[in-house]
């Protein structure tokens, strides 16, 4: 139940950057901070009910003076609250100027944000005018139908490697049946929960399943690996309603975050991970696994007569 209408100077974003951005003010990304304070089905209802445009501005006079690419990132970020802006604007323009700060690398962005808050009746959804009572009811709909109908969230994502001498990110090789990218169904967990967790699993079937290539990972000392996963939340993109989800256990779900990337939609969570640390999770899993296969081994011994 939010617009936001997030302005740049032209020049200074290219699309790619610009979509970022837009990922980044989302509905669910600007609640996640507020925790559990907000029921996960109340989220998943104002996300569908958020939009986010960004938008170039050709000429731009700040102070008396016009704006170009050279001064850097400048925003003006307007927010269309519903009933609620008087309330939320603390929290939105905290939350706001924090995304963009971290999206710049910097903690205090030249940021102007604007929350506006609309009369009773200024709100239109299906058709008509809602009011109060009409939104909570809808927030009221989206939890029991949720308690009452479970459904699968997907995730698609991808673990990509970059080390010293290529210096450039590229996926993962595919080791027999240890795949690195692909859409997961998931029914909870948050977008970085996921990443991390499927990095983790990622890291134990290549311990199991393709020792050879967990020895590789082991010695990229030199080189020093750095690995990251992409995550898309396919609900949250929209893109399966344009193009559905292959079902699972169709081969092409391996493929589903190349036609993301391909179609230039912004992954909503990148997590990135030092070469040591995943050097340090694979010597752990390797023990794991020796002292397992020990225990395996060791042969009972019946009592003596």
């Amino acid at each position: 139940m939010l617009f936001v209408e997030l302005l740049v100077p032209k020049g200074v974003f290219d699309e790619r950057e610009r979509r970022r951005l837009a990922g980044r003010l989302t509905g669910r990304h600007l609640l996640a901070a507020a925790g559990g304070s907000v029921a996960p089905d109340v989220v998943d209802l104002l996300d569908e009910l958020t939009h986010v445009v960004v938008r170039e501005e050709e000429v731009w006079n700040a102070g008396g003076h016009l704006l170009d690419a050279a001064q850097g990132p400048r925003y003006i970020v307007n927010v269309i609250a519903g009933m609620w802006g008087t309330e939320m604007s603390d929290y939105l323009i905290s939350r706001i100027t924090t995304e963009l700060g971290e999206a710049e690398g910097n903690p205090q962005p030249k940021a102007v944000v604007h929350v506006i808050s609309l009369p009773e009746g200024a709100y239109g959804l299906y058709g008509r005018a809602q009011g109060p009572s009409d939104v909570r009811h809808l927030m009221d709909r989206a939890v029991r139908s949720a308690r009452g109908e479970a459904q699968a969230r997907p995730y698609a994502f991808v673990i990509e490697t970059k080390d010293n001498q290529e210096r450039r990110w590229s996926w993962i090789v595919d080791f027999g049946d240890v795949v690195g990218r692909g859409v997961a169904d998931e029914l909870r967990g948050s977008p970085e929960d996921f990443a991390r967790a499927a990095l983790d699993s990622y890291l134990h079937r290549l311990v199991e399943r393709a020792p050879g290539a967990a020895e590789f990972f082991l010695h990229e000392d030199e080189h020093d690996t750095q690995w990251r996963v992409q995550v898309w939340d396919i609900r949250a993109t929209g893109y399966d309603q344009i193009c559905g989800v292959p079902p699972a256990g169709d081969l092409a779900r391996r493929q589903y975050p190349l036609t993301l990337r391909a179609e230039r939609i912004a992954p909503q969570v990148i997590v990135t991970v030092t070469g040591e640390v995943v050097r340090n999770t694979l010597r752990a899993k390797h023990a794991a696994q020796q002292r397992a296969r020990r225990v395996m081994t060791c042969k009972p011994v019946g009592p003596s007569h």
